[in-house]
């Protein structure tokens, strides 16, 4: 009987072993930054077709990337990473409204309420709510005193979208960063961001280590 014993907690010491790896273990999600797509850096005045923005204004709901001659000289300088997109690529992107800019990512096979997001901003005139799934994630430094319309396109300001978030969902989601467009003239955003998810087990990997961990047992007791 004590054999038997040793041989389950065996095998099932086994299984928590593996268990307590693979949630350890966690996966990037795909997301791209502003300006970019899967092949790198998208060219001025062509579509950034990761983000899209609702309403469309003079755009056609995709948005695009925001050439030199339409780029205020104020905003951050583009880099190798990202670069200004807005509505459509003209100076006078009304009408006066908010702007969602919205990208689709992908969660299957992860676990939603492992999900964390991060990365930083500009906005102009003003980046007011950044949402996941239409559902406001209230982080910090937007909007309101912590940022003013003066300084939200000159400098960046990080956000943070901490795991348990129960905006998160399983399979297909989208964050959306909501701009203010205050005058019809040079409104832009941009972001740099980057997330990762744990990875749900697969149930047949828990068998090969039961296995091995009874035959290993059974052979002792030979």
């Amino acid at each position: 009987m004590k054999r038997a014993v040793r041989e389950i907690c065996f095998v099932a010491a086994g299984i928590a072993g593996l268990s307590l790896t693979g949630a350890a273990l966690a996966d990037n999600i795909t997301l791209y930054n502003t300006g970019a797509d899967a092949g790198g850096l998208v060219a001025p005045g062509a579509a950034n077709t990761p983000w899209t923005v609702s309403p469309a204004g003079v755009g056609d709901g995709t948005s695009r990337v925001i050439s030199a001659g339409n780029r205020y000289s104020g905003w951050i300088p583009n880099s190798a990473i990202s670069q200004w997109i807005g509505t459509a690529d003209v100076s006078n992107t009304g009408p006066v409204g908010s702007y969602s800019f919205d990208q689709r990512f992908d969660l299957t096979g992860l676990v939603a309420s492992t999900a964390t997001i991060g990365g930083r901003w500009a906005g102009d005139d003003l980046l007011i709510d950044i949402r996941i799934n239409g559902v406001s994630v209230g982080t910090d430094g937007i909007g309101g005193a912590a940022v003013g319309a003066g300084t939200s396109w000159t400098d960046w300001h990080a956000f943070n979208i901490a795991a348990n978030n129960a905006a998160f969902t399983n399979g297909i989601n989208t964050i959306s960063l909501v701009i203010q467009n205050s005058d019809n003239f040079l409104e832009g955003v941009r972001v740099e961001l980057s997330g990762t998810a744990r990875a749900i087990p697969a149930p047949s990997v828990f068998v090969p280590l039961a296995l091995a961990g009874l035959i290993a047992a059974r052979r002792r007791r030979a």
